[in-house]
């Protein structure tokens, strides 16, 4: 029998086992997706602790939701519209935006909700890595973005979003009428109304499989050049403010 076998067991009191009180995980899901069921299985812990996760998408509540979620049902089909309806129907003091496809393991989800709970005034987003279901050169995109996010403070929404009610009311939502990046758009807002980016310890994987669908090269030009688009007006009306 190894010695580990033999130590009594570690008591776990009531205020550790609830670490996920008060966080509200906050899922858009787009029509046809069902990667939100592993998500939900990757949040079991989570929801085992003390959390809720709303889900936002078309149709009626689907079968399977486990007790601790609850499905609303989209009035449109754009993303940030999602969120801010998941977002007003949240009842916890922290709010925690995952994509559908994000995936995660235990001790991720743990680290960065009680992380996440002690932020303040500042928005925390996770390290992001892509699944082995597109190219191999995507680990590139996945350095490329952690690198973005801490030197240029430019976290993009697939990296798991984390902050209070408060300051998701104050900065006034993500941007519904954007055509794409509302997540950067946020992470601006914040930006320009003094909140801090603040890297969790913890790291999110995403699908790439648009990097297989659509070619690697053509995907991570169009990515450049769509957020040095939305960037440039960004990055002038933050600096004019300062």
């Amino acid at each position: 029998m190894p010695p580990s076998a033999l130590r009594r067991p570690q008591l776990v009191d009531a205020a550790s086992a609830a670490w996920a009180t008060d966080v509200s995980v906050c899922i858009p899901v787009g029509p046809g997706e069902g990667a939100w069921r592993a998500l939900l299985d990757d949040l079991g812990p989570f929801g085992n602790a003390g959390g809720k996760a709303i889900l936002c998408g078309p149709g009626d509540s689907p079968s399977g939701l486990a007790e601790w979620a609850e499905w609303i049902p989209a009035d449109r089909p754009n993303r940030a519209s999602q969120m801010n309806a998941v977002a007003r129907t949240a009842d916890g003091a922290m709010l925690w935006f995952l994509h559908a496809d994000s995936r995660l393991d235990a001790g991720a989800i743990r680290s960065a909700v009680e992380r996440g709970q002690r932020l303040g005034r500042a928005v925390g987003y996770l390290k992001l890595d892509f699944a082995a279901d597109g190219p191999p050169l995507t680990r590139l995109n996945g350095w490329a973005a952690n690198l973005r996010s801490r030197m240029l403070g430019m976290p993009f929404g697939d990296q798991g979003f984390f902050l209070s009610r408060e300051l998701w009311e104050e900065l006034g939502g993500f941007d519904e009428a954007a055509p794409y990046g509302e997540g950067h758009l946020f992470a601006w807002k914040a930006r320009r109304a003094g909140a801090f980016l603040i890297e969790l310890p913890a790291t999110v994987t995403t699908s790439a499989r648009k990097y297989q669908r659509r070619g690697w090269i053509r995907t991570t030009a169009t990515h450049v050049w769509l957020t040095a688009r939305q960037a440039a007006p960004q990055w002038w009306a933050w600096m004019r403010g300062r």
